[in-house]
């Protein structure tokens, strides 16, 4: 749902269209006050309207005003929106599984360029992160007909982070009963169950976690890893930093190049390489950063860096 009437309205002030023609230049920025409460959600919402190829980004100075922007957002627009949080916990993997999936889930949807607004905290644009490699080299896709072997699909869902219990109850999860896997993961609706007949899938369903009864058909799932250790591994078994590698360390886990790859599929190469902790450098080309001030005495106003590309 988007309020169209506060858009037009908001739109309707000079100020504000020639705001629209003077997005400033790369490596420049723009302080626009009079901005109190909402009005910079708006305000991004209108510049998406008004910018439909361009990607918007939201600094936010704490994950509480992250948060607002986030739902302020989701009434002002219909543009794809997600929320990139900040780790709550020090190390490379974030152990709360919401956090976790919410990193990955965003990141997977920018590197495939379905997001139009990116809400995020100034601490997670400084903040390294495997997640870009463990997507491009862990993901797992799961096809009704394809030939992929049990025994293949367990060591990937194990590799990715996946605990291996009796019975599937919550999320981070995988079973195995004969020729059935069950498994809900990051990046799924809901969980899935998938059967076999020899090497080949021959059933994708949903389930229910409470009766784990069988549901409605599915043609494709599409699972997201839980960790990066593999990738960590994978790296310490080549022997090199993870600067080396083709899965670096980017900060924010943003991989500058891989929006530009043909397919932005789960196959497509993402070079990643470790960038400006501040301000954080996007994917897709030109986006356009709205940085709320941290300041309480400057809380009216909103900073529009462009972080790459030219208007």
């Amino acid at each position: 749902m988007s309020l169209d009437l506060v858009l037009d309205a908001f739109a309707r002030s000079p100020a504000i269209q020639d705001l629209a023609d003077q997005l400033p230049a790369r490596g420049r920025a723009v302080r626009v006050a009079g901005l109190p409460g909402s009005s910079g959600a708006v305000l991004t919402a209108w510049l998406a309207r008004k910018l439909p190829g361009r990607l918007f980004v939201i600094v936010a100075p704490s994950p509480g005003d992250a948060e607002r922007w986030l739902s302020d957002l989701a009434l002002l627009t219909d543009a794809a929106v997600a929320l990139y949080p900040q780790r709550e916990a020090l190390g490379e993997d974030e152990p709360h599984y919401e956090i976790a999936g919410e990193r990955a889930e965003t990141i997977e949807a920018l590197l495939r360029g379905r997001l139009r607004v990116l809400v995020t905290t100034a601490r997670a644009t400084a903040e390294r992160t495997l997640v870009p490699a463990a997507l491009e080299q862990l993901t797992l896709s799961l096809t009704v007909g394809a030939r992929q072997p049990l025994r293949d699909v367990v060591a990937a869902l194990e590799r990715m982070g996946y605990r291996r219990v009796p019975t599937v109850t919550e999320v981070a999860e995988f079973s195995v009963r004969g020729g059935i896997v069950d498994v809900y993961g990051f990046g799924m609706a809901g969980p899935a169950r998938c059967e076999w007949w020899g090497d080949e899938i021959s059933s994708l369903r949903g389930f229910d976690l409470t009766s784990q009864r069988s549901l409605e058909e599915l043609r494709e799932v599409t699972v997201l890893p839980i960790t990066t250790a593999g990738v960590r591994e994978d790296q310490a078994g080549a022997g090199g930093s993870g600067r080396e590698q083709a899965g670096a360390e980017v900060p924010g886990g943003l991989a500058e190049d891989a929006a530009a790859s043909p397919a932005l599929g789960a196959s497509a190469p993402v070079r990643s390489r470790p960038l400006p902790s501040a301000p954080v450098r996007l994917l897709a080309g030109n986006p356009v950063a709205l940085e709320r001030s941290g300041q309480p005495e400057r809380d009216d106003q909103v900073v529009l860096p462009l972080l790459a590309g030219g208007t």
